[in-house]
């Protein structure tokens, strides 16, 4: 089994790579790097076997043996066959399956964002004042973490009558090599956006104040809450790729679990709330840009920081933080404050040359708290603007 998928991988590099006679070196840095291929050796091992896949392990490819061997990590790994012996050799290698098309049974997608179910059209809802319900995303480590699982704990959907009201906890667990604790906040407010792609599903607010309600037409159709953490688990991996490497979703919709879990909630709330009060301008070394508004405001830049939200209020610091991390050439990016100018009007070198360069020698330069001298600029996304006048107490 090894020699045949050692054999498939190299006609690869022979192929695709352009490697000619007697480039071993060549093959197998290729093998290594650009092939994503592993071996999954089923049966007992012999000293023949066992040389071979020494071999396979030289050329960068990871085998996975169903027998008991000492392990090598990324290397050699022993695992039970089946479906989590693919997994394993997936995660060793890197390999990652978008779901490109969310197998639920209504449509999905932004088109529906932004549509409003009317109580008359709703058969079940969450949340909303008529019954408990929160989410929570926390991140943990890949071996902590079962790829795609999505578990309902309590009755569905089919086990309650038109217009009744559940209580719903939804916990979602991810797992990556470059996921943060910090970025949990953030992708759990994506859940807002990938409820509302249903058409049929509507979300409002967040943490212990969501609510979530599903329409007689979205039901018909067959939806459950089972496609609900469907929904999540798939936008979770496709719009965070770059930190997020595994997922998982437990709904719950017994009172007990969502009260134990609402309870457990409320403290990972209030240490995120804890640390947002000690993350101050002063306390970090670097802001971040977002320039998403030039493709109608071409020479705005907006600077965000811990203390100042982006011209628009729709992201904070720890938003272009992840924003960077999951896309390092996209509208966010770090901005080092550099030589402080003016502490009270809040101006830095740094800040000012990369504004000067990303508003294309258009802006020299802004005070970040001073809206009377060198304000920053405008994409024109506002409609009043807000200003602290300290003599007069604010």
């Amino acid at each position: 089994a090894v020699i045949h998928a050692v054999n498939f991988a190299v006609r690869a590099g022979l192929t695709f790579g352009g490697i000619g006679r007697g480039q071993a070196d060549l093959m197998l840095a290729y093998l290594a790097n650009r092939v994503k291929a592993f071996v999954c050796a089923l049966g007992p091992l012999d000293d023949v076997s066992l040389a071979i896949a020494a071999g396979a392990m030289k050329a960068g490819i990871p085998v996975l043996s169903d027998q008991a061997v000492p392990e090598i990590p990324g290397a050699l790994l022993s695992r039970p066959p089946g479906e989590e012996m693919v997994r394993a050799g997936m995660e060793a290698r890197g390999i990652k399956v978008k779901i490109v098309k969310v197998p639920v049974p209504i449509a999905f997608g932004p088109a529906y964002e932004g549509e409003r179910i009317r109580k008359s059209d709703t058969f079940a809802e969450f949340g909303g004042g008529r019954s408990t319900a929160y989410e929570l995303v926390t991140s943990a480590p890949l071996s902590e973490v079962r790829d795609r699982e999505i578990l309902v704990v309590g009755p569905d959907i089919p086990d309650v009558k038109k217009g009744d009201a559940l209580p719903l906890g939804i916990e979602v667990r991810v797992a990556g090599t470059r996921m943060q604790k910090d970025f949990e906040s953030v992708l759990e407010r994506r859940i807002h956006r990938i409820v509302n792609f249903g058409e049929g599903t509507m979300h409002v607010a967040q943490r212990d104040t969501t609510w979530i309600r599903i329409s007689d037409e979205a039901v018909g159709r067959g939806f459950r809450l089972a496609d609900l953490g469907l929904m999540i688990y798939a936008k979770m991996l496709s719009d965070f790729e770059n930190i997020v490497d595994k997922a998982s979703v437990m709904i719950h919709t017994r009172e007990e679990d969502v009260q134990a879990g609402l309870a457990l909630a409320r403290e990972v709330y209030a240490e995120r709330d804890a640390r947002a009060v000690t993350l101050t301008d002063d306390a970090v070394g670097e802001f971040y840009s977002c320039t998403l508004c030039q493709s109608f405001a071409p020479n705005h830049v907006c600077i965000v920081t811990p203390e100042r939200l982006g011209l628009c209020g729709a992201i904070n610091w720890l938003d272009g933080k992840a924003g960077y991390e999951i896309t390092p050439t996209g509208p966010n990016q770090p901005v080092l404050k550099g030589n402080e100018l003016d502490r009270a009007k809040g101006a830095w070198e740094g800040v000012n040359d990369f504004v000067r360069e990303h508003s294309r020698n258009t802006v020299p330069g802004f005070n970040l708290y001073s809206i009377m001298e060198a304000p920053m600029t405008s994409c024109g996304c506002f409609e009043c603007i807000l200003a602290l006048v300290p003599e007069a107490n604010g």
